[in-house]
């Protein structure tokens, strides 16, 4: 019974914060009569007023239901050399994921095309707040849903494997795009073991917010032969990065 119920528990963070979207849009339309012709200009507030609400409960929840968790100190957490495998790992992971979105676009153009005017339309539109959102905000809110409260209540339910494809899978659905939501999968898998690894939010936090703010810099770059080198050095970061996670402590 336990089970079943920590099963059900885990499935409402992903609802619960698809409420708070629509909330914020709500508080935002009553405010200004001419919302939705200006949807454009309130799309970003949305946005952080959705994960700092979300910071607020999620982590209210993480820190009540989930007190017995024993949380690794931050200061033992991270070292020099964590610091840099995290960051070389984002890096890695947004480069892998712009290749194989190249190459996909040789199979499913029209889907690519969409994706990618989407991102640049995204990218080319920077403001303070799409910023703070993406590397601060949405990271913590996205890491307090989908790993401190889905994951841990599917992992009282299931073994670790299936949860954490379950968790991962709600995170990319709740991305609401094929192409985003198969990048988000995959990198919810990655956080999810290096979540269990480190038994502490920090690390896989810092390697989201590391990996949105790789987003913003990885489009800028045009030379076929940096990008080369830095195919094959993001093959050899991740080696060498899966290799420190396996053998560090």
């Amino acid at each position: 019974m336990k089970k079943l119920v920590n099963f059900i528990l885990a499935l409402l963070p992903i609802i619960i914060y698809f409420v708070m979207q629509f909330a914020a849009l709500i508080f935002f339309a009553v405010i200004d009569r001419n919302f939705f012709s200006n949807l454009d200009k309130y799309v970003n507030y949305i946005r952080l007023m959705q994960a700092l609400m979300g910071i607020v409960v999620f982590g209210l929840w993480y820190k009540i239901v989930f007190k017995d968790i024993e949380r690794q100190p931050l200061m033992e957490l991270f070292s020099i050399k964590r610091l840099l495998g995290v960051f070389v790992m984002a890096v890695c992971l947004q480069i892998v994921v712009t290749v194989l979105i190249n190459a996909a676009s040789i199979w499913f153009k029209d889907l690519i095309e969409n994706y990618s005017e989407f991102m640049e339309d995204f990218v080319g539109k920077q403001t303070v707040s799409l910023v703070l959102y993406t590397v601060l905000f949405a990271p913590l809110a996205e890491e307090l849903v989908f790993r401190a409260v889905t994951f841990n209540h599917l992992r009282r339910a299931l073994p670790f494997w299936l949860a954490n494809i379950i968790q991962a899978a709600l995170f990319g659905i709740m991305h609401m795009n094929i192409v985003q939501g198969t990048y988000a999968f995959l990198l919810g898998l990655v956080l999810g073991i290096v979540y269990k690894k480190y038994n502490s939010l920090y690390a896989n936090t810092a390697l989201h917010m590391f990996i949105n703010l790789s987003g913003f810099m990885i489009p800028i770059i045009t030379s076929p032969i940096l990008m080369l080198i830095l195919v094959f050095g993001s093959f050899f970061g991740s080696c060498c990065f899966l290799i420190m996670l396996l053998k560090d402590r």
